[in-house]
């Protein structure tokens, strides 16, 4: 009898999902990286979170899978929108609608919950920061020292993560 005759193999598509998964939380955290380090997003990054949330939408049913699509399109727009007014960078805009595809409709709460509480701890941090900095180079006039920016692609990649890890049997196939 062989050493493995009591284990089951996982099926394909499941390994393929765990895959997938598993490189999409990579470039999240890469991402989050290069982002908090020069306040610029890989689009290499986006596309392989988008390219990567193919296997589970071909995994779903078909509304479930047009549902993730809606939910990205939705957030997309809002980032362009953002975008618009100098809220956003592009990158991060990119990065939020591919994230998007990877969640269903009752995901988003928890997406926004986790991305929002990401950004005001990103606030209070940046703001000291800034303010330490100021101090320490002798600026006291705050118009004369340049505008702090937020890495929203840590928040956003915050959120996807913070959804990756408690619903990704939700991922798997129904």
């Amino acid at each position: 009898m062989e050493g493995n005759a009591g284990s089951v193999a996982a099926p394909a598509g499941a390994v393929l999902l765990a895959a997938s998964t598993a490189l999409a939380a990579a470039l999240l955290v890469i991402a989050a990286a290069w982002d908090l380090a020069v306040r610029q997003i890989p689009d290499r990054a986006s596309a392989g979170i988008a390219l990567a949330a193919l296997v589970p939408l071909a995994q779903q049913p078909l509304p479930t899978g047009l549902a993730s699509l809606l939910v990205a399109t939705v957030l997309f727009g809002l980032g362009v929108v953002a975008f618009r007014f100098g809220l956003m960078g592009g990158g991060d805009v990119k990065l939020l609608g591919a994230v998007g595809l990877w969640l269903r409709p009752e995901d988003l709460s928890l997406f926004l919950a986790v991305q929002a509480v990401t950004t005001l701890t990103l606030v209070v941090l940046v703001l000291l920061w800034h303010r330490r900095m100021r101090r320490r180079d002798g600026q006291a006039d705050a118009a004369a020292v340049p505008r702090p920016t937020l890495p929203f692609g840590v928040a956003i990649a915050a959120g996807g993560i913070g959804v990756l890890m408690v619903h990704v049997d939700h991922l798997a196939p129904v």
